[in-house]
C-alpha cells in the first residue's frame, strides 16, 4: 500500500511548478484586469471606435448590443467569452514550467498566448480586424497540435527547425481559405482537431501490435543484470521489450489519453453548437456556453500535447532535449578517467579481502550457506 502522504498530497516538485504556474498567470491576469478595467475605460470617444464592427450574431453574450455604434459599446463587450480565454495562456504555462524548456514547449506557449490575447481582444471589442486575428491563431494553433505529433510520431526525426515554418505557412493558407474549405468540408477547427487526435490513435495502434521505432528502455531490469540476479528466478525478463501485460497496460494508458480530449472536446462542440443555435442562449447570463468552449478546448488541447510528448518520451531509448535541432554539433572527447595510485589500489584490495572474510564469517556463525561473487559485489555496493 503506498503512503499517506503520495495519495493524498501532491509530490514537492508539482506543488512548486504548481505554485509557480499560478503565480505567472496570475500577474498576466492582473496585467489584462489593469489594463481592460482601468485603462482604457478612461480613452475618450471609446477605445474601439477606430476598428470596424465584427460579426457576432453567432455569439450569445450581449447578442442584443451588437446593433449599438462602436463608440457606444463598453470596453469590454462580452465578460464571460472575454476573461475565460486567459485559460489558454494558463495551459500554455503548464509544460514549460512543469515539464521542460525546449522548443516545443515554447512554441507551445507561443501560440496558446497567441490565442489567449486575440480571442480576449476579439471578445472584448467584436471587431473585424481582431475577429480575422483571432481565427489566424486557433489555426496556428490547431496545426501546432498536428506537427508535434508529427515530430514525436517521427521520433524527433523531422526538426522543429523544418516543422516551425511549414507550420506557420500552413495555418496562413488555412485562415485565408477557411471560409471556403468551411463551404466545402464543414468546420475548419474541428477537422483539424480530430485529425490532431485521430494521429494519436494510429500510435496507440502501433504501440498495441509492438511496432515502435524504438524501444522502451527497462533501467531496473539492466540494473539487476549487472548485480549478477538471475531473472528467471526474480520472474523477470533482461531483454529490452516489455513484456505482453506491461505493454498492454501501457497502451490501454495511450488509448484513455487520445479519448479524453475527443471527449471533452466533443462536450465543447455540442455547447458551442447550442449556443449558436440559441438553444441554450441568454444574453444577460453570466454562464454562457462559449466561455465553457474556451476553457473546454484549453483543456483538451493540453492533454493532446501531453500526450503525444508522453508517447514521444516513452518510445525513445533516451531523452533528448529539442534544443539540439538548433544547435551546431560539436563533438567532444571523451573525459579519460582518473589514475588512482598504486598504494591505494594495494589499500582498497586489502579492505575488500577483510570485508569479504568478515561476511564469511558472519553467515558460517549463523550456518548459512556462502555466498557467490556477485551477491558479495551487490552487497559492497550497497
Amino acid at each position: 500500500m503506498p503512503p499517506i502522504s503520495s495519495v493524498c498530497y501532491l509530490k514537492r516538485e508539482t506543488r512548486r511548478s504548481l505554485a509557480i504556474t499560478l503565480a505567472i498567470f496570475s500577474l498576466v491576469a492582473y496585467d489584462f484586469a489593469f489594463v481592460f478595467l482601468l485603462i482604457l475605460p478612461l480613452v475618450e470617444g471609446g477605445v474601439w471606435s477606430s476598428y470596424d464592427s465584427g460579426h457576432c450574431e453567432g455569439l450569445c453574450e450581449n447578442s442584443h448590443q451588437c446593433d449599438h455604434t462602436m463608440a457606444e459599446r463598453p470596453v469590454i463587450q462580452q465578460p464571460a467569452n472575454t476573461w475565460t480565454n486567459l485559460a489558454f495562456i494558463l495551459v500554455g504555462l503548464w509544460p514549460i514550467v512543469a515539464i521542460r524548456q525546449d522548443i516545443s514547449t515554447i512554441v507551445f506557449l507561443l501560440v496558446k498566448t497567441f490565442v489567449g490575447i486575440s480571442s480576449f481582444v476579439f471578445h472584448a471589442s467584436i471587431t473585424t480586424f481582431w475577429q480575422h486575428l483571432d481565427a489566424a491563431a486557433v489555426q496556428t494553433s490547431l496545426c501546432t497540435l498536428v506537427f508535434h505529433g508529427i515530430h514525436c510520431v517521427s521520433a524527433r526525426r523531422i526538426s522543429w527547425a523544418w516543422l516551425a515554418p511549414i507550420n506557420l505557412a500552413t495555418a496562413i493558407v488555412l485562415c485565408v481559405f477557411k471560409k471556403e474549405i468551411d463551404d466545402e468540408v464543414g468546420h475548419l477547427n474541428t477537422w483539424i482537431f480530430f485529425v490532431s487526435v485521430l494521429l494519436f490513435l494510429a500510435c496507440c495502434l502501433l504501440c498495441a501490435n509492438g511496432i515502435r521505432i524504438f524501444r522502451r528502455r527497462q533501467p531496473v531490469a539492466e540494473e539487476m543484470a549487472m548485480l549478477g540476479e538471475d531473472d528467471q528466478s526474480q520472474g523477470t525478463t533482461s531483454s529490452s521489450e516489455q513484456p505482453p501485460t506491461s505493454k498492454w497496460k501501457s497502451c490501454f494508458w495511450m488509448l484513455g489519453a487520445a479519448m479524453a480530449p475527443m471527449i471533452i472536446f466533443a462536450g465543447a462542440v455540442v455547447l458551442n453548437r447550442f449556443s449558436k443555435n440559441r438553444s441554450l442562449c441568454d444574453p444577460t447570463s453570466p454562464f454562457q456556453a462559449h466561455a465553457v468552449w474556451h476553457v473546454l478546448n484549453a483543456i483538451a488541447s493540453l492533454l493532446v500535447w501531453l500526450a503525444f510528448d508522453n508517447y514521444c518520451l516513452t518510445t525513445r531509448p533516451s531523452q533528448v532535449d529539442d534544443d539540439d535541432d538548433w544547435k551546431v554539433s560539436i563533438k567532444e572527447e571523451p573525459a579519460s578517467p582518473p589514475s588512482i595510485p598504486a598504494g591505494a589500489l594495494g589499500e582498497i584490495g586489502r579492505l575488500r579481502d577483510e570485508f569479504h572474510k568478515a561476511v564469511a564469517k558472519a553467515l558460517t556463525d549463523e550456518g548459512l550457506p556462502p555466498l557467490n561473487a556477485a551477491q558479495l559485489q551487490a552487497i559492497a555496493v550497497v
